[in-house]
């Protein structure tokens, strides 16, 4: 456990360094550009936008981005994650793994829409 708490910690202090500088009128609030359509009782939209955004610095998205988040917490784990933006097409991601704790799926999946948001502010240079 302590690995993974490591590899986190690692991948978190890696994520705002790479993020795209725009100015402030053109983000949003990870809540704003969430949308989350999970059956089950762990992933919540409020805390889990809480979580995304402090992965990526608390410096929120741009304001044409669109987070979408599909699927079930059991019996496995089943997402469907999509980042929509105008005048491109879609970047969908699917996510299948056993459920654990609570925590540890929040955890997870702010951290795998943390890491796409990044990867899609890299691509976008």
């Amino acid at each position: 456990m302590k690995s993974a708490s490591l590899a986190l910690a690692t991948v978190a202090a890696l994520l705002p360094s790479a993020a795209v500088a725009q100015p402030a009128e053109a983000r949003r609030p990870v809540t704003q550009a969430l949308r989350l359509q999970v059956e089950g009782t762990c992933l919540e939209h409020a805390s889990l936008a809480e979580r995304i955004e402090r992965w990526i610095g608390n410096i929120g998205v741009a304001r044409d981005l669109q987070i979408d988040l599909q699927g079930r917490e059991t019996p496995r784990v089943a997402l469907v994650l999509t980042l929509s933006r105008a005048e491109a097409a879609p970047a969908l991601r699917r996510l299948q793994f056993e459920p654990g704790t609570c925590e540890g799926l929040r955890e997870a999946v702010s951290l795998v829409v943390a890491m796409a948001l990044d990867a899609a502010a890299v691509s976008r240079t």
